[in-house]
Formats: C-alpha cells, sequence, structure tokens
C-alpha cells in the first residue's frame, strides 16, 4: 500500500489505524505449512 491513508486519533497521544495486507509465498514447501501465522510491521510517518 503506497497510498496516503487517514488515521483515526484513538486519545491525545495514540493515533491507530488497522489494515489488511497479504503475503506471497515465495515457495512451495512454505505454502504446504500448516499452523498459526503472526507478523508485524514498522510504519514511517512523515508530518507535514
Amino acid at each position: 500500500m503506497n497510498n496516503p491513508a487517514t488515521l483515526g486519533c484513538v486519545n491525545g497521544s495514540v493515533i491507530e489505524s488497522h489494515f489488511l495486507a497479504s503475503l506471497k509465498w515465495r515457495t512451495y514447501a512454505a505454502l504446504t505449512r500448516i499452523g498459526a501465522f503472526n507478523a508485524s510491521a514498522n510504519v514511517d510517518v512523515t508530518f507535514k
């Protein structure tokens, strides 16, 4: 997602927004594994 996104204010110091992302498996072996999956991401924010 390389587009501006509107963020919602949760309280005076926390801004939050939820995004849905998908993954593209690079190997068939990774695709055949079944189990729990967790991911995290870092987001850079620029203020103008």
